[in-house]
């Protein structure tokens, strides 16, 4: 492993399976395989430096984002950091819907998916020490049957205050990684967005599709399956009744191959283009 890259400590184990599936206990090889990568290779004190959980999906099979689904479940972690550093929420990028047979409706990732995740190194670090992160991770792992797939991973990152650059290799995971993030709508968006009492209306302009995923803090859809796509530029999903806002991720498709991603919050006002804040985990250019 090159020095550059940070992967550090690797230990996959299968932990077990569910439905039809069977895996010999600690020895079959895992369908989602992930690994640890820090965007540079040294962090500075005081600096918010960010960590990529990355898996490499067997073809044919998908994994879970945290959102609304009909069966499977995310990603789920336990981490453990040095005192030195503060770990971030987690930032994940616009998921898939799939439908499976018997019109079972998940937001999965295939081949690929990562998980990005801010650390804030403290201040007072000092120069030559560790940042160190444990993570213990346990996923489902689906294709016809389902399995329960679990990976302990760490990473080591030194405190410098030299100028690092990330590798080729890292640049291009983090940049495809970003490149699925959803931003946040403002009022120069290519989508006008209504909010009624239990609905939400999308009119996107010179868009050819619409598709609305539902973070798992969302109010309940009424439909998501009928509703939740549209193949055309107004889309319209209802809500039944309940406290929770209508929240989630757009996603717009000018084209058959092009598309963008937007967080819907119905808490948060859309607010003009030079006020945002930015997307969590982008770099703002």
């Amino acid at each position: 492993m090159r020095a550059q890259t940070a992967l550090l400590g690797l230990c996959l184990t299968a932990a077990g399976a569910l439905g039809a599936a069977e895996v010999p206990s600690g020895t079959q090889d895992l369908h989602a395989t992930p690994r640890l990568v820090a965007e540079r290779p040294v962090a500075m004190p005081g600096e918010t430096i960010w960590l990529a959980i990355d898996f490499e999906i067997d073809p044919g099979w998908h994994t879970y984002w945290p959102g609304i689904n009909d069966t499977g479940f995310a990603l789920d972690t336990e981490i453990e950091a040095s005192r030195n550093v503060t770990v971030g929420e987690a930032v994940w990028a616009a998921p898939n819907r799939y439908v499976a047979f018997g019109d079972i409706l998940d937001h999965t990732f295939e081949e690929h998916m990562t998980v990005l995740l801010p650390l804030t190194v403290a201040p007072e670090a000092r120069l030559g020490d560790l940042v160190t992160l444990a993570i213990n991770g346990r996923w489902l792992v689906c294709q016809t049957a389902c399995v329960l797939e679990s990976a302990d991973l760490s990473i080591e990152i030194p405190v410098s205050d030299a100028l690092s650059k990330p590798s080729r290799e890292t640049a291009a995971l983090f940049e495809r990684a970003r490149e699925r993030l959803p931003e946040p709508l403002t009022t120069e968006s290519p989508v006008e967005i209504t909010f009624q009492e239990n609905s939400l209306h999308v009119t996107g302009n010179n868009a050819v599709r619409l598709a609305f995923y539902p973070t798992d803090d969302c109010r309940s859809p009424r439909d998501l399956l009928g509703q939740g796509e549209a193949e055309a530029g107004k889309l319209v999903v209802e809500f039944r009744d309940g406290d929770e806002p209508i929240r989630g991720v757009l996603e717009v498709w000018t084209s058959k191959h092009e598309s963008k991603v937007y967080a819907i919050d119905q808490a948060e006002p859309i607010e003009a283009p030079s006020t945002h804040i930015g997307t969590p985990g982008r770099r703002e250019r």
